[in-house]
């Protein structure tokens, strides 16, 4: 979904607010999904809806191929690890989360920035006391950097 001249925290707003679905996901225009990627996910996400489910990625850079996971899987204080070093790398689109908890808590993206907003949303979920769930799979596919 893209949304003319307000930027991607815009455009991913108006797919929170449109979405009809039970969970939401986000995918950056550049970047692929593993085919089981969502699945996986929604396995965890039956369980504890109050959670924002992260997966791993690969990144590839010319001839270059790094796998990455974000530092906060595992950590007993989100909030704290997004805040350190230990948080990144973040991006959208290794993100799921419950479509009707992330609407009562009012997840959203701040539309004020132009970048970093991957990173924004997950310190927003962690204030707003969602658990982090981590799959420690490399499920997205980047094709640049973040």
């Amino acid at each position: 979904m893209r949304c003319a001249c307000r930027g991607g925290g815009a455009a991913r707003n108006v797919g929170i607010d449109e979405a009809t679905g039970t969970y939401l996901a986000f995918l950056d225009s550049d970047d692929q999904w593993d085919p089981k990627k969502l699945e996986l996910q929604m396995e965890h996400l039956v369980n504890n809806p109050h959670a924002l489910v992260l997966t791993g990625f690969r990144r590839h850079l010319e001839n270059t191929i790094r796998r990455g996971f974000p530092g906060v899987i595992g950590e007993p204080d989100p909030l704290t690890a997004l805040l350190g070093s230990r948080g990144g790398p973040l991006t959208c689109s290794i993100m799921a989360v419950d479509a009707e908890v992330a609407r009562e808590r009012d997840l959203r993206f701040d539309e004020r920035f132009p970048a970093s907003q991957d990173l924004d949303f997950a310190l927003t979920a962690a204030i707003k006391g969602f658990d982090f769930i981590g799959i420690n799979e490399p499920l997205v596919r980047k094709n640049r950097d973040p």
